[in-house]
């Protein structure tokens, strides 16, 4: 079947599945959007409407008849699907104090507790062990404030501003950037209160509201800068994001679609600036809470609030236009959107960087993870086909090549150039190259990893095993080019180190 019609279909079954969501008739929008699925596989949206159609059925259900068993069972197994593990323990809770009033008989029911009992301790258990990944991850705040990335590139200023032009082509600029907006937005945050207004006089929250737009425009620009947030903001950004939601008709809950079908009908009684502002706000509270579960290790909750955020933040530009089916798509949009033709123009000639901080955030570093993208993408493609005994040469070829782009673009002393450099070479020995093309790689990440610590030694890059990594290549490097010296290899030779 044709593509566009095939694209048209599935948006008329999840529209459909939309309307039958917001009417409270779970059970038709789940077969909706299970048709929907049918016909396109890749879309997550789809499967994320789906699971909470489950999730609305389930808790509906124990809310009617919180002695309904099975009710219990299945809400436990849709919050689990979803990542709610918090949720998913009260359901299996749920579903052991339902027994005695269940109807079933004393038999079955010492078996069905038994059964209940195994899988909340085994989620309990995840969820301990979780905890403890996280807790003994490295974390960014332990650095020493003085090694702490960002420092480090605020005390580069000065010498980067004496190389005039030269000097604009930093990965300090970012992070600087990045420092600017937190601290504007710590300010602000400063000014959230709960009490009597004292100009006013209203008894409630009060504060700024465009304090969550400086902390998003820094996470926007980099999300490494997630560890130059002091806790106690982290711990405060929830209270700032309700209050900014209740004071702009924004929403703190509810799916992409759920919020467009409201926005759009309160263009009714509502002009569209009150509107955009109450979604602006949402968005930026999306954005907040999926940062922090993801650092959380929350990863489905983070990526179900940024696909809502980038579902709003589309539809509110094109809604015709927005496709999230593909990374292929979503990367490839990305490159169109900073322009990068223009980018490979500036690339050639470093004395033409204007605005700094804001060409690096907005245009350089976009470009560079969109081809990054594209060469992970690659990089599944192969290991996918090496799974099922396919001939993989030419995905990781193509891998090497677009993230030796990704890197092309990024500043020498920027830790993630050196990590694509990396990357590019481990899909280049998979791909069999040999050292004509491997050597030159080698060579740039010993010339560059000096520079690149000077700012970003002790990143959570590094302290997850980033420069580590880096090393063991530069190691391997070392052999090489004493196997060269001693003739034991050509520039011809297909070699690999042997931890590959």
């Amino acid at each position: 079947m044709d593509p566009a019609t095939t694209k048209a279909e599935v948006d008329k079954l999840k529209e459909e599945g939309n309307a039958l969501f917001l009417q409270k008739k779970w059970k038709n929008a789940m077969l909706k959007y299970t048709n929907a699925i049918e016909k396109d596989d890749k879309n997550a949206v789809l499967f994320s409407n789906r699971a909470a159609c489950a999730e609305h059925m389930t808790q509906f259900a124990v809310q009617l008849d919180p002695t309904y068993t099975k009710a219990w069972v299945r809400l436990a197994g849709a919050e689990h699907r979803l990542g709610h593990f918090d949720d998913c323990i009260k359901a299996w809770e749920g579903a052991i104090a339902s027994l005695p009033r269940s109807g079933l008989s004393q038999q079955l029911q010492v078996q069905k507790k038994r059964e209940f009992e195994l899988n909340l301790a085994e989620v309990k258990l995840n969820e301990i062990e979780r905890q403890v990944r996280l807790d003994s991850r490295p974390s960014g705040w332990n650095v020493r404030p003085e090694d702490q990335p960002v420092q480090r590139a605020l005390a580069m200023k000065e010498a980067l501003v004496a190389e005039g032009p030269n000097g604009g082509y930093s990965s300090a600029w970012i992070l600087m950037g990045a420092n600017a907006d937190i601290l504007h937005g710590m300010e602000h945050l400063k000014l959230l209160k709960t009490g009597t207004h004292p100009l006013v006089g209203n008894t409630g929250i009060y504060g700024h509201t465009k304090t969550l737009a400086y902390f998003n425009n820094a996470l926007i620009r980099d999300s490494r800068v997630f560890w130059i947030i002091p806790k106690r903001a982290l711990l405060k950004l929830p209270a700032q994001a309700l209050f900014e939601i209740a004071e702009c008709n924004g929403w703190g809950t509810g799916s992409a679609d759920h919020i467009l079908k409201e926005a759009s009908a309160r263009l009714a009684t509502s002009n569209w600036e009150r509107v955009r502002t109450a979604l602006t706000v949402t968005t930026r509270g999306y954005i907040t809470r999926a940062v922090a579960e993801e650092h959380n290790g929350n990863t489905i909750s983070a990526m179900a609030f940024y696909n809502d955020a980038v579902e709003i933040i589309a539809h509110m530009k094109d809604p015709a236009e927005f496709n999230v089916d593909t990374l292929k798509v979503l990367a490839e949009d990305l490159l169109n959107d900073v322009n990068t033709d223009d980018l490979q123009n500036l690339n050639g000639d470093r004395k033409v960087i204007p605005d700094r901080d804001l060409y690096l955030s907005f245009w350089v570093y976009p470009a560079a993870k969109a081809y990054a993208a594209l060469g992970f993408r690659q990089r599944v493609l192969a290991e996918q086909a090496m799974k099922r005994g396919q001939g993989v040469g030419d995905h990781w070829r193509h891998g090497a090549e677009l993230y030796r782009e990704a890197a092309s673009f990024l500043p020498m002393d920027e830790e993630l150039k050196h990590a694509y450099v990396n990357e590019a070479l481990k899909a280049h020995w998979h791909g069999q190259a040999d050292l004509r093309t491997t050597l030159p790689l080698m060579n740039k990440l010993y010339e560059g990893l000096p520079m690149m610590k000077q700012i970003w030694e002790h990143s959570m890059f590094a302290l997850e095993g980033g420069i580590t990594a880096i090393e063991e290549t530069l190691r391997f490097h070392a052999d090489v080019k004493k196997m060269l010296a001693e003739g034991k290899v050509t520039m011809d030779t297909i070699l690999q180190p042997p931890w590959l």
